[in-house]
């Protein structure tokens, strides 16, 4: 199971999301993903995770996904959640989002 690995809370609420994927990407450029099946993935298929710039994602087709087809998650400055940056490094969140961390275009 991975109910108890890292995550983020996007909103500083009651809910997070797991920064996990079958296709994980952080800190990459000009990435495509493109003319695949996913089918019964389970979890998060696709996860974009703080930085990434110009990722195309099309002519693919998702099929009895089971969670979430494509996840798009940054960080943002301000909090840092939790304090153990031993357990969850680099995961922060909060009202300032001029850092760039996050995926974008």
């Amino acid at each position: 199971y991975t109910y108890m690995d890292p995550h983020c809370m996007p909103s500083g609420g009651d809910w997070g999301l797991q920064r996990t994927g079958a296709i994980y990407l952080d800190g990459t450029e000009n990435i495509t993903i493109s003319n695949n099946l996913f089918q019964r993935m389970d979890g998060i298929v696709i996860s974009l995770n703080r930085y990434n710039r110009n990722i195309t994602i099309y002519k693919n087709e998702f099929v009895w996904i089971g969670s979430t087809t494509i996840a798009s998650m940054g960080d943002t400055e301000g909090i840092t959640f939790p304090d153990d940056y031993e357990v969850y490094p680099q995961t922060t969140m909060g009202w300032d989002g001029t850092n760039g961390n996050q995926p974008r275009f």
